[in-house]
């Protein structure tokens, strides 16, 4: 079992730093684009690579807070990568399935009793309602802002990179006398990135849905 450990380990050293790498990128690259898409996926794989290896490792070195980070990430990487690839066309068993379990870690996180959980929940539980939101329009039949799928992606994404930095930062700065605003800085950051893209992108109900983004 060591061995698997340490394996998964390596895995999720070298998948968390593609994540970190990728996903600066896309920060930066002109958003739509071939190259932007390409990373994009790379990211994804990336992501989904450190919450599996995040669950391996939480089971054999018993870690409730490990496994509930890697819940956050699965649920956050599929749900932004669904929300592109499906766009409006995401309210199938699967999607369903995803959101819950999104649901379900997000209470955990609150209730854990751990601040960085609890603030990470909160952000789970923010993108949680946004995917009942969107599967109230679609399922009820209802108009569906046109880029709505554009606003889960951008939400979703940005919250997986909060993760990986977080992640980061904590890691290699542990014993920094900063303390616990390591742990918070992506979000200082990164939040206002999510809400001035979505402003951005996804500007109401009569939008185009085939608006160029730049």
């Amino acid at each position: 079992m060591e061995t698997l450990h340490t394996l998964s380990l390596v895995v999720h050293i070298i998948s968390g730093f593609t994540a970190l790498l990728t996903g600066t990128a896309i920060l930066v690259l002109r958003k739509g684009g071939k190259v932007h898409r390409r990373t994009g996926l790379v990211y994804f794989i990336a992501l989904m690579a450190v919450a599996a290896t995040s669950f391996v490792m939480s089971v054999i070195h018993p870690s409730p807070f490990l496994f509930m980070v890697g819940v956050f990430t699965l649920y956050l990487g599929l749900s932004g990568y669904r929300a592109v690839k499906h766009r409006l066309r995401h309210t199938g068993a699967w999607d369903l399935l995803i959101t819950l379990l999104g649901a379900a870690n997000a209470v955990a996180m609150v209730l854990s009793g751990h601040l960085v959980l609890m603030v990470f929940g909160g952000i789970s539980a923010w993108l949680v309602f946004g995917d009942v939101r969107t599967y109230v329009y679609t399922l009820r039949h209802m108009p569906v802002p046109k880029l709505l799928w554009l606003q889960r992606h951008i939400g979703h994404m940005l919250g997986s990179y909060i993760a990986t930095v977080t992640a980061f930062l904590v890691v290699n700065l542990s014993s920094s006398p900063l303390g616990m605003m390591i742990w918070f800085a992506p979000m200082v950051v990164v939040v206002p990135l999510i809400l001035i893209w979505t402003r951005r992108y996804v500007a109401g109900p009569t939008l185009a849905a085939d608006r160029t983004i730049e």
